[in-house]
């Protein structure tokens, strides 16, 4: 892990964006037959996306152990205070964090994005890197500041339409996992730490009282909830207090100087987003992905969005199908070869009857079929 760094795998070049395949692959390689989780940070421009970040990689680099939050970073997602961006693009951890999940491998990798809102980046584009970002995630942390206005709810709507797969007959959701860390959190109503559908704090739910759909909302505003709420299987929040002037003007703090209660909080939401038995892998059609398998859709996204047009959400939804069909049939045909080929060899080494054969055949095909079906 010394010479990890994060790698552009979104940019911007010529004026145009472009995927970066040659650098994903290049971590993808590193995942292999693992499943994989990637986790990603986004929202407005100058929120602190890039500086939560680092945090992660000092709790992954560390394994939770030790004075994580003080442990001197050689590389990291680069932030800096200020008004202007500083990230252009997606940038992926150039290596996975290898995670024990109830006894199995999951490869996790780290993902950072531009911020949205600032005032170089068109509509368009803004909607592409959602929509990039979003397929490839399977939890996405959406940071922003002070609180979770209407506006943002229909940025997420609107834009996470270009990423969802439709109608999908496996689950109802098409995305694993959605997290608001409201930043810098000043009222007193609700206090600082995690909500979801079965976390409060002193009876309060901050999640059910300003996420969920209410009776008593406009019919439009009520259709934004649901559709983002339907958009992902998991959505939560986690309320957080401000870091300190310190961190806000200056992108070489002290850590000695982060906010008392910021820190508190840190040390909690961190593991908690980390804990590797909740690791949240990717899936698409209700079926985990290993990194060989999220190349190919990766390959195919890209040639989507080469054109650097916005596509709409059947493009995405078709390519997507074809390539789970296409899967499905080569692990069908795959399992049926390797079982075929282990049957002859260790039971009939000598020769097999063309009738045996055709039984072996069938009862195999019918073994076999389920794979195609996952």
């Amino acid at each position: 892990m010394s010479n990890s760094k994060p790698v552009q795998i979104y940019k911007l070049e010529n004026k145009k964006y472009k995927v970066n395949l040659k650098a994903i692959n290049s971590i993808l390689d590193k995942v292999g037959n693992r499943q994989v989780a990637i986790y990603s940070n986004n929202g407005p421009l100058r929120d602190g996306k890039s500086f939560m970040l680092g945090f992660f990689l000092r709790y992954l680099i560390c394994k939770g152990e030790g004075d994580w939050v003080n442990y001197d970073l050689r590389s990291t997602f680069s932030f800096k205070g200020g008004c202007k961006r500083e990230t252009v693009g997606i940038f992926m951890w150039s290596d996975p964090f290898i995670l024990n999940r109830n006894g199995q491998e999951v490869a996790l990798l780290l993902m950072d994005t531009q911020g949205v809102f600032d005032n170089q980046t068109t509509t368009k584009e803004n909607a592409i890197v959602f929509a990039l970002s979003t397929l490839l995630s399977s939890f996405i942390i959406y940071n922003l500041k002070e609180k979770i206005s209407e506006d943002v709810l229909q940025f997420l709507q609107y834009f996470a339409g270009y990423a969802k797969l439709a109608d999908n007959e496996q689950e109802d959701e098409t995305f694993q996992k959605l997290l608001f860390l409201v930043r810098d959190w000043q009222k007193p109503d609700y206090e600082y730490g995690y909500y979801d559908d079965e976390h409060s704090i002193n009876s309060k739910n901050f999640k059910e009282d300003f996420l969920n759909a209410h009776n008593d909302q406009p019919m439009e505003v009520k259709f934004v909830h649901n559709m983002i709420l339907s958009t992902f299987k998991d959505v939560s929040v986690y309320l957080m207090p401000h870091p300190g002037p310190e961190v806000a003007r200056n992108s070489n703090f002290d850590t000695n100087k982060i906010d008392p209660d910021f820190l508190i909080h840190l040390k909690k939401f961190v593991p908690l987003m980390l804990d590797s038995n909740g690791i949240v892998e990717k899936k698409i059609g209700g079926r985990s992905l290993t990194g060989n398998e999220l190349k190919l859709y990766v390959e195919r996204w890209s040639k989507i969005l080469k054109n650097d047009e916005l596509p709409n959400a059947v493009t995405f939804f078709e390519a997507a199908a074809d390539l789970q069909h296409e899967m499905a049939k080569t692990a069908g045909v795959e399992n049926y070869i390797r079982r075929m080929r282990d049957i002859v060899q260790d039971q009939y080494s000598s020769g097999v009857a063309d009738d045996v054969f055709e039984d072996i055949h069938r009862y195999e095909s019918k073994f076999s079929f389920p794979k195609f079906k996952f």
